[in-house]
């Protein structure tokens, strides 16, 4: 990377131009897609996730970088500045974007600042960070997220020349062969950039997993050397990961492709050949690409062997970087004008033999070119020509707003527009950005719903459908959903399904014809486990009343008591312990359970039944003056409230009536009470079907009457509830026509 000479000087005190910054990503589409149209995704056959990589974004195998629908990627695009030029600017993805997409670019690496101590450059904060990846990813572009903060080491060419070193914390270490004492590379740096990773920024970057990569720190590290192994990955003696920078990222829960650029500002491809492989094998996602920045390389007639020491050679050591089984890239490179030392004996670096080195078929490395557009550099340095003074772009196109380092980058047979293609994650146009307002809890109800987890999501602008994925630790939701496909409403979408007790983890992604967004933050609900039943107790409280008690249970928000009874099913809510149930029909029998309901309104077991029979009161009637509509063959209306039940005319406690319509007999209470229900005793010896289809009337003047309908005939007696009615009259009348006969009536009530 590139500031302009002034700025260079100033800042790292050399007489030559800094390259500053940051990584790229990984590789990618497969062979026979060179001549493919840039928005074409050549797809063979897709691969399968290797079972070591839990994560749901790209993955690599071997060499090479595949998508999440498992086709391989080749990284072709460039580098987006974020560092020097917008401090925050929410604007800048559309200053910027249309000439990005123009371009045909197929991922972006995306440098950022962070850190506040970071040489005193703009500062930008983790919402701002994640708006500008979600602007890569509705373009349809791959974003490689980098921060600036991380970059110390030492220069791999002049290592005399103390570019860039900073003093370490210990002072004890002079890690730049020949540098000014205490020169080092700090980790604590790398630590810093790594606490950003996993602290506020890892909620945006476990959301856009499936589209993004991470180049954890830019141009980190010293040459050759152990330090910077370690820094990334300390394993033991074993081979198993026990410190750097991948533990940390991997046991916070990030599972993204991650990117780790050379050391000695990104140049040093000793530690590439030396380190790499054994880095791979201890991601424990075995998810890692590798990025050079050949600003320090020339390149010479192969048969001229006056080649200084220090000059590497971009031909022999992209075969001796082709040569390991790691993905890599060529993360930065630039205009051939800030190639260095260049003197008769030293060839410029020309970004056309870079394309042409990374593009052949025995090195197969993705590439980014640096830096899209800067104020803070030359135009000669940038694709893209523009006016430093206010620090915007000019439009792409027309082409001759490329500088001739655009050309070759963009418009070049080897340049973005002829080779770069979309990631099969992406469709024809944008996905849906990721649900927000997510919410995750039980749902309340009735005993039906108690272990009904309920998911809420504000809709995503240009979703179809939704998949919702689900875990049950953090960061475990996988790659297949457990609901694909749900429908999605304006402005609120969910979805309600049964679950055990226990915590589950969700994210939700949009879909559309496009392929699916990136998903939501990670969100939890919890269903608790359903309370224990209480003990019942059931205590007759009197007349047409029973009251039901039962023991406090801990965590009960109220209770649940269901009651049966003659006339079916009846329940009560309540927050106390105790319920009057009263009104009931005295001499029939109840029965009662309790349910307990917890903070999320699940119901949990109902206690054991209990039964409870409440009494009718005493009977009124015995005694009482009694009359009827006639009184043929002594059969007199005083039988029926003689307290004798018997039924037999011949024991002689029947009464009679005559032949007739409407036969009624009734009696006097001599005063009103409350009326429970009546029991009427049928004739036994025969003639038992007269009494059946009759009424229970009841009166509190003797004038205007009550009825309540019998359609059956007692056998050998009925009882006939009339709702506490109060009343001093009580008839018994035939519907129709026949002789009336009674052995007892008795009067229930108080």
């Amino acid at each position: 990377m590139f500031l302009a000479g002034w700025i260079v000087r100033g800042v790292c005190n050399r007489s030559r131009d800094c390259r500053w910054l940051l990584l790229a990503c990984g590789l990618a589409v497969l062979a026979g897609c060179g001549s493919a149209p840039a928005d074409v995704q050549v797809t063979i056959s897709a691969l399968t996730r290797p079972p070591s990589n839990t994560g749901t974004g790209f993955f690599v195998s071997g060499k090479n970088i595949y998508d999440a629908n498992g086709n391989e990627f080749r990284i072709r695009g460039i580098n987006n500045n974020h560092y020097w030029r917008d401090g925050g600017d929410q604007t800048v993805a559309d200053r910027y974007m249309p000439s990005i997409v123009a371009s045909k670019a197929n991922t972006a690496r995306v440098v950022f600042g962070g850190l506040a101590a970071d040489l005193g450059w703009e500062v930008s904060t983790a919402a701002y960070r994640r708006s500008q990846v979600q602007a890569f990813v509705n373009n349809g572009i791959v974003p490689m997220a980098v921060f600036f903060g991380g970059r110390q080491g030492c220069d791999v060419v002049n290592p005399d020349e103390s570019r860039n070193c900073i003093k370490d914390t210990t002072g004890s270490e002079d890690l730049c062969d020949g540098a000014e004492p205490g020169c080092a590379a700090s980790v604590a740096s790398l630590n810093a950039v790594v606490d950003d990773w996993i602290g506020a920024d890892k909620p945006w970057v476990q959301e856009f997993e499936r589209f993004l990569m991470i180049n954890i720190a830019n141009e980190w590290g010293p040459t050759a050397s152990t330090r910077w192994r370690d820094a990334y990955a300390q394993v033991d003696a074993g081979g198993a990961l026990v410190g750097g920078a991948i533990k940390r990222i991997r046991d916070a829960g990030i599972k993204a492709l991650l990117v780790i650029d050379a050391g000695g500002s990104g140049e040093d491809v000793e530690n590439l050949v030396s380190y790499a492989q054994a880095i791979e094998n201890a991601d424990p996602q075995h998810n890692v690409v590798f990025s050079i920045h050949p600003y320090a390389f020339i390149w010479r007639d192969p048969t001229d062997p006056d080649v200084e020491d220090w000059a590497y050679r971009l031909d022999q050591q992209f075969d001796r970087l082709a040569a390991l089984n790691v993905p890599v890239i060529v993360g930065e490179f630039s205009s051939s004008q800030y190639s260095l030392d260049v003197t008769p004996d030293h060839v410029p670096l020309d970004p056309a033999h870079v394309l042409a080195q990374a593009e052949a078929a025995s090195h197969r490395f993705g590439w980014l070119g640096w830096v899209w557009y800067n104020a803070s550099s030359e135009n000669a340095v940038n694709p893209l020509s523009g006016d430093p003074l206010d620090d915007y772009p000019a439009p792409y196109p027309p082409s001759s707003n490329l500088t001739a380092f655009g050309q070759v980058l963009v418009e070049s047979p080897q340049g973005t527009k002829a080779l770069a293609q979309k990631a099969s994650i992406f469709g024809a146009g944008p996905v849906p950005p990721a649900p927000s307002f997510v919410t995750a809890g039980a749902m309340s109800g009735g005993p039906d719903t108690t272990e009904t987890m309920s998911l809420r999501w504000a809709a995503s602008p240009g979703a179809t459908s939704y998949n919702i994925y689900e875990a049950t630790t953090p960061g475990g939701e996988g790659t297949v959903p457990i609901f694909p496909g749900v429908g999605g409403t304006t402005p609120f979408s969910g979805r309600d399904f049964r679950r055990d007790t226990g915590t589950y983890y969700y994210q939700i992604a949009g879909v559309n014809s496009n392929g699916e967004g990136p998903r939501s933050v990670e969100f939890s609900g919890t269903i608790l486990p359903a309370l224990p039943p209480p003990v019942l107790v059931v205590t007759q409280a009197g007349y047409r009343q029973v009251n039901v008690g039962w023991t406090a249970v801990s965590g009960a928000v109220d209770y649940f008591v269901v009651q049966t009874g003659p006339t079916g099913t009846s329940s009560v809510l309540t927050s106390a312990r105790t319920n009057l149930f009263t009104n009931l029909q005295g001499g029939a029998p109840y029965s009662y359970t309790v349910g307990t309901r917890n903070t999320q309104g699940r119901w949990g077991s109902p206690s054991a039944v209990r039964n409870a029979t409440p009494t009718r009161g005493s009977i009124l009637s015995q005694g009482r003056p009694a009359t009827q509509s006639s009184d043929p063959f002594g059969g007199v209306a005083s039988r029926a409230v003689d307290g004798n039940t018997d039924g037999d005319w011949n024991h002689g406690s029947v009464t009679h009536t005559d032949f007739q319509a409407g036969a009624w007999w009734q009696v006097d209470l001599q005063a009103a009470h409350n009326i429970n229900s009546v029991v009427v005793w049928n004739r036994t010896d025969c003639c038992g079907e007269r009494l059946t289809n009759f009424r229970a009337q009841v009166s509190s003047d003797g004038s205007t009457w009550t009825s309540t309908t019998f359609p059956g005939t007692p056998s050998p007696s009925a009882e006939i509830y009339l709702g506490a009615a109060s009343a001093r009259y009580i008839r018994i009348q035939l519907v129709g026509t026949n002789y009336l006969t009674l052995a007892e009536v008795q009067v229930y009530g108080q």
